[in-house]
């Protein structure tokens, strides 16, 4: 009301306590897409930054035991596998000895490509910051560089 008293926009009515503006669909269309994608790259860039800065651990329970390893939030790890459509987190094969029961799954990264042997974990607890973590579904693979867990953030969504 107070827009309409001092400036009374032409394509402004004020009625009941309502403020009533004359768009075209076109422009409500078009300026609404350019507001959410402004808010979705403003979000992507905000989460991005964040998911760098944090600093994560992996709890993985394998055959009773449990091991707490440093991990790495990288969206370049797509490796998922084929029959359960599970995302895979690739831990190194110091800290975490794969069960008697495992399957090889096919990987590529940018300079190599292979099998690795894959396998569902008891438990797979991801912490942030020393937060009490989030419990994932997700299947560890094993790899033999001694690198920290590398997981996909898509799984803490």
């Amino acid at each position: 009301m107070l827009l309409w008293f001092f400036a009374a926009p032409l394509s402004m009515e004020y009625n009941n306590g309502f403020a009533y503006f004359e768009i075209s669909f076109v422009t409500l269309v078009i300026t609404t897409a350019i507001a959410y994608f402004i808010i979705r790259g403003l979000r992507y860039i905000i989460d991005a930054k964040q998911v760098g800065q944090r600093k994560f651990t992996a709890e993985i329970t394998v055959s009773g035991e449990t091991v707490e390893l440093d991990a790495l939030a990288d969206s370049g790890n797509l490796l998922t596998d084929y029959f359960t459509g599970l995302p895979v987190i690739v831990c190194p094969q110091s800290a975490v000895m794969p069960p008697e029961k495992f399957r090889l799954l096919p990987y590529n990264t940018i300079d190599s490509n292979g099998l690795i042997p894959v396998f569902r974990a008891e438990k797979i607890i991801i912490k942030t910051d020393g937060v009490p973590g989030k419990s994932v579904n997700a299947l560890i693979g094993i790899t033999d560089n001694n690198s920290p867990a590398i997981f996909n953030p898509k799984l803490l969504i």
